[in-house]
Protein backbone atom coordinates (compact mmCIF):
# COMPACT_ATOMS: atom_id res chain seq x y z
CA UNK A 1 0.00 0.00 0.00
CA UNK A 2 0.91 3.40 -0.25
CA UNK A 3 0.92 4.10 3.14
CA UNK A 4 3.51 1.46 3.70
CA UNK A 5 5.22 2.26 1.25
CA UNK A 6 5.84 6.05 2.57
CA UNK A 7 6.63 4.57 6.09
CA UNK A 8 9.12 1.92 4.57
CA UNK A 9 10.81 5.96 2.68
CA UNK A 10 10.62 7.33 6.05
CA UNK A 11 13.61 5.14 7.70
CA UNK A 12 15.41 4.77 4.25
CA UNK A 13 15.92 8.13 3.49
CA UNK A 14 17.16 8.95 6.81
CA UNK A 15 20.00 5.81 6.88
CA UNK A 16 20.86 7.18 2.91
CA UNK A 17 21.03 10.45 3.86
CA UNK A 18 23.32 9.59 6.82
CA UNK A 19 25.62 7.09 4.56
CA UNK A 20 25.92 10.06 1.87
CA UNK A 21 26.83 12.81 4.27
CA UNK A 22 29.25 10.24 6.12
CA UNK A 23 31.16 9.42 2.73
CA UNK A 24 31.27 12.91 1.74
CA UNK A 25 32.49 14.28 4.67
CA UNK A 26 35.01 11.48 4.94
CA UNK A 27 36.15 12.50 1.23
CA UNK A 28 36.02 16.01 1.67
CA UNK A 29 33.34 16.19 -1.45
CA UNK A 30 30.80 18.86 -1.82
CA UNK A 31 27.21 17.85 -0.08
CA UNK A 32 24.70 15.99 -2.71
CA UNK A 33 28.06 14.73 -4.69
CA UNK A 34 27.00 10.86 -3.92
CA UNK A 35 23.73 11.41 -5.13
CA UNK A 36 24.71 13.35 -8.27
CA UNK A 37 27.29 10.56 -9.01
CA UNK A 38 24.64 7.97 -9.21
CA UNK A 39 22.13 9.95 -11.34
CA UNK A 40 25.11 10.34 -13.41
CA UNK A 41 26.33 6.92 -13.25
CA UNK A 42 25.68 5.62 -16.62
CA UNK A 43 27.52 8.73 -18.09
CA UNK A 44 30.62 8.00 -15.57
CA UNK A 45 31.09 4.51 -16.49
CA UNK A 46 30.85 5.52 -20.47
CA UNK A 47 33.74 8.02 -19.66
CA UNK A 48 35.97 5.54 -17.61
CA UNK A 49 35.30 3.17 -20.68
CA UNK A 50 33.09 0.21 -18.51
CA UNK A 51 36.33 0.42 -15.34
CA UNK A 52 34.88 0.72 -12.29
CA UNK A 53 38.19 1.14 -10.67
CA UNK A 54 38.34 4.13 -12.59
CA UNK A 55 35.43 5.95 -11.99
CA UNK A 56 35.38 5.64 -8.83
CA UNK A 57 39.24 7.44 -8.97
CA UNK A 58 37.44 10.32 -10.74
CA UNK A 59 34.79 10.53 -8.10
CA UNK A 60 37.53 10.51 -5.65
CA UNK A 61 35.60 7.56 -3.53
CA UNK A 62 39.26 6.50 -3.42
CA UNK A 63 43.17 7.69 -3.22
CA UNK A 64 44.25 5.36 -5.70
CA UNK A 65 44.00 2.19 -7.76
CA UNK A 66 46.41 -0.70 -7.18
CA UNK A 67 46.76 -4.37 -6.79
CA UNK A 68 47.07 -6.52 -4.05
CA UNK A 69 50.78 -7.21 -4.49
CA UNK A 70 51.61 -3.46 -4.83
CA UNK A 71 49.30 -2.66 -1.64
CA UNK A 72 51.87 -5.14 0.14
CA UNK A 73 54.66 -3.13 -1.00
CA UNK A 74 53.15 -0.22 -0.08
CA UNK A 75 52.69 -1.43 3.63
CA UNK A 76 56.28 -2.78 4.27
CA UNK A 77 57.46 0.54 2.59
CA UNK A 78 55.79 2.41 5.49
CA UNK A 79 56.46 -0.38 8.14
CA UNK A 80 60.41 0.19 7.30
CA UNK A 81 60.50 -3.73 6.57
CA UNK A 82 62.81 -5.22 3.93
CA UNK A 83 60.86 -6.85 1.33
CA UNK A 84 62.26 -10.12 2.40
CA UNK A 85 61.02 -10.29 5.99
CA UNK A 86 57.46 -9.78 4.58
CA UNK A 87 54.77 -7.81 6.03
CA UNK A 88 54.37 -7.85 9.71
CA UNK A 89 50.31 -7.70 10.99
CA UNK A 90 48.74 -8.91 13.91
CA UNK A 91 45.33 -10.68 13.34
CA UNK A 92 42.27 -9.66 15.37
CA UNK A 93 41.26 -13.07 16.64
CA UNK A 94 45.43 -13.52 17.59
CA UNK A 95 45.33 -9.97 18.90
CA UNK A 96 41.95 -10.75 20.89
CA UNK A 97 44.07 -13.85 22.14
CA UNK A 98 46.76 -11.86 23.39
CA UNK A 99 44.10 -9.69 25.46
CA UNK A 100 42.57 -11.93 27.80
CA UNK A 101 39.75 -11.06 29.97
CA UNK A 102 40.88 -9.96 33.30
CA UNK A 103 40.36 -12.57 35.59
CA UNK A 104 41.80 -10.60 38.78
CA UNK A 105 38.15 -10.53 40.37
CA UNK A 106 38.22 -6.69 40.40
CA UNK A 107 34.31 -5.01 39.70
CA UNK A 108 33.83 -4.49 36.20
CA UNK A 109 30.84 -4.98 33.48
CA UNK A 110 29.33 -7.97 32.35
CA UNK A 111 28.30 -8.13 28.98
CA UNK A 112 25.39 -10.18 27.05
CA UNK A 113 25.25 -10.39 23.45
CA UNK A 114 21.83 -11.44 22.50
CA UNK A 115 21.66 -11.80 18.07
CA UNK A 116 19.28 -13.64 16.03
CA UNK A 117 15.33 -14.03 15.63
CA UNK A 118 13.73 -14.41 19.34
CA UNK A 119 12.63 -17.89 20.49
CA UNK A 120 11.77 -19.68 23.74
CA UNK A 121 14.15 -22.34 24.55
CA UNK A 122 17.89 -22.83 23.99
CA UNK A 123 20.02 -20.70 21.83
CA UNK A 124 20.44 -21.88 18.16
CA UNK A 125 22.16 -21.29 14.72
CA UNK A 126 21.09 -17.61 14.47
CA UNK A 127 18.57 -17.74 17.11
CA UNK A 128 18.52 -16.01 21.05
CA UNK A 129 16.77 -18.71 23.41
CA UNK A 130 15.04 -17.54 26.08
CA UNK A 131 16.33 -20.14 28.51
CA UNK A 132 19.99 -19.49 27.55
CA UNK A 133 19.27 -16.17 27.74
CA UNK A 134 17.69 -15.77 31.32
CA UNK A 135 20.46 -17.97 32.13
CA UNK A 136 23.56 -15.60 31.27
CA UNK A 137 21.46 -13.09 32.64
CA UNK A 138 20.80 -14.07 35.57
CA UNK A 139 24.65 -15.66 36.23
CA UNK A 140 25.57 -11.77 35.65
CA UNK A 141 22.64 -11.09 38.62
CA UNK A 142 24.37 -12.97 41.25
CA UNK A 143 27.83 -12.37 40.56
CA UNK A 144 29.87 -10.37 42.75
CA UNK A 145 32.29 -9.36 40.87
CA UNK A 146 29.58 -7.52 38.37
CA UNK A 147 28.35 -4.01 38.99
CA UNK A 148 26.45 -3.51 35.79
CA UNK A 149 25.31 -5.02 32.57
CA UNK A 150 25.52 -4.39 28.96
CA UNK A 151 23.12 -5.72 26.55
CA UNK A 152 23.82 -5.92 23.23
CA UNK A 153 21.06 -6.41 21.01
CA UNK A 154 21.10 -7.10 17.17
CA UNK A 155 17.57 -8.80 16.61
CA UNK A 156 14.59 -8.61 14.42
CA UNK A 157 12.61 -9.40 16.86
CA UNK A 158 10.41 -13.26 17.50
CA UNK A 159 8.32 -14.61 19.52
CA UNK A 160 6.93 -11.85 22.06
CA UNK A 161 6.53 -14.66 25.06
CA UNK A 162 9.89 -15.40 24.75
CA UNK A 163 11.09 -12.03 24.68
CA UNK A 164 8.91 -10.90 27.60
CA UNK A 165 11.21 -13.58 29.04
CA UNK A 166 14.41 -11.66 28.78
CA UNK A 167 12.84 -8.90 29.29
CA UNK A 168 11.89 -9.59 32.72
CA UNK A 169 14.96 -11.31 33.49
CA UNK A 170 16.70 -7.84 32.78
CA UNK A 171 14.06 -6.11 34.80
CA UNK A 172 15.82 -8.33 37.64
CA UNK A 173 18.81 -7.14 37.40
CA UNK A 174 17.84 -3.64 37.37
CA UNK A 175 15.72 -3.93 40.21
CA UNK A 176 18.58 -5.79 42.72
CA UNK A 177 20.30 -2.13 42.19
CA UNK A 178 22.92 -3.08 38.91
CA UNK A 179 22.63 -0.90 35.92
CA UNK A 180 21.47 -2.23 32.87
CA UNK A 181 22.70 -0.66 29.24
CA UNK A 182 21.52 -1.54 26.40
CA UNK A 183 23.83 -1.28 23.33
CA UNK A 184 21.84 -1.50 19.96
CA UNK A 185 22.98 -2.91 16.90
CA UNK A 186 22.41 -3.26 13.15
CA UNK A 187 18.90 -3.99 14.27
CA UNK A 188 16.84 -4.19 17.75
CA UNK A 189 13.06 -3.99 16.47
CA UNK A 190 9.71 -5.19 17.20
CA UNK A 191 10.62 -8.00 19.96
CA UNK A 192 14.35 -6.73 20.32
CA UNK A 193 12.97 -3.10 21.21
CA UNK A 194 10.60 -4.92 23.59
CA UNK A 195 13.54 -6.64 25.95
CA UNK A 196 15.62 -3.11 25.36
CA UNK A 197 12.73 -1.64 27.55
CA UNK A 198 13.85 -3.33 31.08
CA UNK A 199 17.32 -0.64 30.60
CA UNK A 200 18.23 1.84 32.50
CA UNK A 201 19.69 3.36 28.97
CA UNK A 202 19.57 2.36 25.81
CA UNK A 203 21.63 3.12 23.11
CA UNK A 204 21.39 2.94 20.04
CA UNK A 205 23.30 3.41 16.91
CA UNK A 206 22.06 6.50 13.98
CA UNK A 207 22.05 3.68 11.61
CA UNK A 208 20.31 0.90 13.73
CA UNK A 209 16.94 -0.06 12.77
CA UNK A 210 14.48 -0.33 15.69
CA UNK A 211 10.99 0.74 16.83
CA UNK A 212 8.54 -1.97 14.88
CA UNK A 213 6.30 -1.47 18.34
CA UNK A 214 3.64 -4.05 16.78
CA UNK A 215 2.42 -7.80 17.18
CA UNK A 216 1.49 -10.12 14.61
CA UNK A 217 -0.41 -13.70 14.47
CA UNK A 218 0.22 -16.68 12.15
CA UNK A 219 -1.22 -19.77 10.47
CA UNK A 220 -0.65 -20.88 7.86
CA UNK A 221 -3.32 -23.92 6.42
CA UNK A 222 -3.10 -25.66 2.75
CA UNK A 223 -6.11 -26.68 2.14
CA UNK A 224 -6.39 -25.18 -1.14
CA UNK A 225 -3.42 -26.94 -1.63
CA UNK A 226 -4.58 -29.80 -0.91
CA UNK A 227 -8.71 -29.76 -2.86
CA UNK A 228 -6.48 -29.41 -5.95
CA UNK A 229 -4.90 -32.80 -5.60
CA UNK A 230 -8.36 -33.91 -4.38
CA UNK A 231 -6.91 -34.54 -0.61
CA UNK A 232 -8.95 -34.49 2.23
CA UNK A 233 -8.65 -34.36 5.54
CA UNK A 234 -10.65 -36.18 8.52
CA UNK A 235 -10.27 -38.07 11.53
CA UNK A 236 -11.71 -38.55 15.20
CA UNK A 237 -12.41 -35.32 17.63
CA UNK A 238 -13.13 -34.60 21.10
CA UNK A 239 -13.42 -30.88 20.55
CA UNK A 240 -13.70 -28.50 17.91
CA UNK A 241 -11.11 -26.60 19.02
CA UNK A 242 -9.02 -30.00 18.19
CA UNK A 243 -10.04 -29.61 14.83
CA UNK A 244 -9.91 -26.01 14.43
CA UNK A 245 -5.93 -26.05 14.31
CA UNK A 246 -5.52 -28.58 11.70
CA UNK A 247 -3.15 -26.98 8.54
CA UNK A 248 -4.98 -29.19 6.67
CA UNK A 249 -8.66 -27.28 7.27
CA UNK A 250 -9.71 -24.10 6.75
CA UNK A 251 -9.02 -21.71 9.55
CA UNK A 252 -11.90 -21.68 11.99
CA UNK A 253 -14.08 -18.15 12.34
CA UNK A 254 -14.12 -19.18 16.51
CA UNK A 255 -10.18 -19.91 16.30
CA UNK A 256 -9.65 -16.68 14.04
CA UNK A 257 -11.39 -14.47 16.33
CA UNK A 258 -9.42 -15.93 19.61
CA UNK A 259 -5.96 -15.49 17.42
CA UNK A 260 -7.23 -11.54 16.93
CA UNK A 261 -7.57 -11.37 20.42
CA UNK A 262 -4.59 -12.50 21.84
CA UNK A 263 -2.49 -10.35 19.35
CA UNK A 264 -4.51 -7.49 20.19
CA UNK A 265 -3.78 -7.83 24.18
CA UNK A 266 -0.11 -9.05 23.43
CA UNK A 267 -0.47 -5.56 21.65
CA UNK A 268 -1.37 -3.58 23.84
CA UNK A 269 0.70 -4.84 26.28
CA UNK A 270 3.61 -3.68 24.33
CA UNK A 271 2.46 -0.07 24.19
CA UNK A 272 1.78 -0.23 28.09
CA UNK A 273 5.54 -1.22 28.31
CA UNK A 274 6.96 1.19 25.72
CA UNK A 275 4.54 3.82 27.78
CA UNK A 276 6.41 2.82 30.96
CA UNK A 277 9.54 2.13 30.29
CA UNK A 278 9.91 5.54 28.19
CA UNK A 279 7.65 7.59 30.47
CA UNK A 280 5.60 8.70 27.60
CA UNK A 281 1.52 8.59 27.81
CA UNK A 282 -0.33 5.57 25.32
CA UNK A 283 -1.57 8.49 23.31
CA UNK A 284 1.46 9.65 22.25
CA UNK A 285 2.91 6.17 22.13
CA UNK A 286 0.65 4.89 19.81
CA UNK A 287 1.16 6.87 16.42
CA UNK A 288 4.99 5.89 17.09
CA UNK A 289 3.98 2.23 17.28
CA UNK A 290 1.78 0.50 14.62
CA UNK A 291 4.78 -1.32 13.46
CA UNK A 292 6.49 1.41 12.54
CA UNK A 293 10.41 1.27 11.80
CA UNK A 294 12.56 3.93 12.78
CA UNK A 295 16.68 4.74 12.51
CA UNK A 296 18.16 4.91 15.53
CA UNK A 297 18.98 8.71 14.65
CA UNK A 298 14.75 8.88 14.24
CA UNK A 299 14.42 6.81 17.54
CA UNK A 300 16.53 9.08 19.51
CA UNK A 301 14.47 12.24 18.41
CA UNK A 302 11.12 10.82 19.34
CA UNK A 303 12.28 9.30 22.73
CA UNK A 304 12.34 5.86 22.25
CA UNK A 305 16.03 5.90 23.20
CA UNK A 306 17.88 7.75 24.86
CA UNK A 307 21.53 8.77 23.46
CA UNK A 308 23.24 7.76 19.80
CA UNK A 309 26.24 6.05 20.14
CA UNK A 310 28.22 2.85 20.05
CA UNK A 311 29.04 -0.33 21.86
CA UNK A 312 31.90 1.70 24.12
CA UNK A 313 29.87 4.39 24.97
CA UNK A 314 27.84 1.96 26.27
CA UNK A 315 30.15 0.67 28.42
CA UNK A 316 31.36 3.58 29.61
CA UNK A 317 27.34 4.33 30.50
CA UNK A 318 27.65 0.96 32.21
CA UNK A 319 30.38 1.86 34.00
CA UNK A 320 29.17 5.97 35.29
CA UNK A 321 25.77 4.26 36.15
CA UNK A 322 27.50 2.00 38.48
CA UNK A 323 30.16 3.92 39.87
CA UNK A 324 32.88 2.29 38.54
CA UNK A 325 36.42 3.88 37.28
CA UNK A 326 37.01 4.07 33.91
CA UNK A 327 39.55 1.35 33.36
CA UNK A 328 37.12 -1.10 35.48
CA UNK A 329 37.48 -4.77 33.53
CA UNK A 330 34.77 -6.46 30.89
CA UNK A 331 33.87 -9.73 31.53
CA UNK A 332 31.83 -11.23 28.71
CA UNK A 333 29.12 -13.76 29.56
CA UNK A 334 29.17 -16.92 27.08
CA UNK A 335 27.27 -20.15 26.79
CA UNK A 336 29.62 -22.96 27.14
CA UNK A 337 30.24 -23.81 23.68
CA UNK A 338 27.95 -27.20 22.91
CA UNK A 339 30.37 -29.33 20.51
CA UNK A 340 27.63 -31.82 19.56
CA UNK A 341 25.52 -29.00 18.15
CA UNK A 342 28.14 -27.07 16.45
CA UNK A 343 28.85 -29.95 14.66
CA UNK A 344 25.56 -30.39 13.34
CA UNK A 345 24.64 -27.17 12.46
CA UNK A 346 28.04 -26.93 10.85
CA UNK A 347 27.16 -30.24 8.68
CA UNK A 348 24.14 -28.41 8.18
CA UNK A 349 25.38 -24.86 6.39
CA UNK A 350 28.03 -27.01 4.50
CA UNK A 351 25.12 -29.15 2.86
CA UNK A 352 22.96 -26.57 1.90
CA UNK A 353 26.08 -24.97 0.03
CA UNK A 354 27.10 -28.25 -1.78
CA UNK A 355 23.51 -29.05 -2.76
CA UNK A 356 22.34 -25.72 -3.47
CA UNK A 357 21.95 -25.11 -7.31
CA UNK A 358 24.40 -22.91 -8.45
CA UNK A 359 23.21 -21.80 -12.13
CA UNK A 360 20.61 -19.30 -10.15
CA UNK A 361 21.28 -15.42 -9.05
CA UNK A 362 18.22 -15.25 -9.52
CA UNK A 363 17.25 -18.16 -7.32
CA UNK A 364 19.57 -17.16 -4.87
CA UNK A 365 17.82 -13.66 -4.27
CA UNK A 366 14.34 -15.00 -4.61
CA UNK A 367 15.36 -17.11 -1.39
CA UNK A 368 16.83 -13.92 0.39
CA UNK A 369 14.15 -11.99 -0.37
CA UNK A 370 11.29 -14.52 0.08
CA UNK A 371 11.73 -17.70 0.97
CA UNK A 372 13.99 -17.44 3.79
CA UNK A 373 12.37 -14.77 5.99
CA UNK A 374 9.18 -16.63 5.40
CA UNK A 375 11.32 -19.57 7.11
CA UNK A 376 12.14 -17.65 9.85
CA UNK A 377 9.47 -16.76 10.48
CA UNK A 378 7.57 -20.06 10.15
CA UNK A 379 9.85 -21.06 12.51
CA UNK A 380 8.96 -18.74 15.49
CA UNK A 381 5.83 -20.31 15.22
CA UNK A 382 5.28 -22.85 17.84
CA UNK A 383 1.54 -22.25 18.82
CA UNK A 384 -0.94 -20.84 16.36
CA UNK A 385 -2.06 -18.42 19.53
CA UNK A 386 1.55 -16.98 20.61
CA UNK A 387 2.27 -13.35 19.14
CA UNK A 388 4.77 -12.72 17.45
CA UNK A 389 6.82 -9.40 17.97
CA UNK A 390 8.99 -9.66 14.84
CA UNK A 391 10.36 -6.70 12.45
CA UNK A 392 9.87 -7.67 8.63
CA UNK A 393 12.58 -5.36 7.35
CA UNK A 394 15.54 -7.15 6.01
CA UNK A 395 18.98 -5.03 6.95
Amino acid sequence: SEEALRADRFWMNDIWKQVTESVERSRGLMPGAVSALIRNFEKEVRLAQGDMSRVALNANLVDAVRGADEVRVLLQDRQGTKKQEGLRFVDYLDYLDANPAKESGEKGIAVVTLEGDIRDGANGMGMIGARSATELIRQAKHDGHIAALVVRIDSPGGSAVASEMIRRELEGVRKSGKPVVVSMGDMAASGGYWISLAANKIIADPMTITGSVGVFGMMPTFENALNRFSVGAGGAYTEWLVRAKSPTLALDSRFEHIMEMTVERTYSDFLRLVSDARKMPIAKVEPLAQGRVYTGRQAYQFGLVDDLGGFEKAQNEARRLAKLKASAPVYWYEEAPNTARSWIEKLLVTAKSVTSNSSGVIQTQLDEQIASPARRILSLVRSPVEPIAHCLVMP
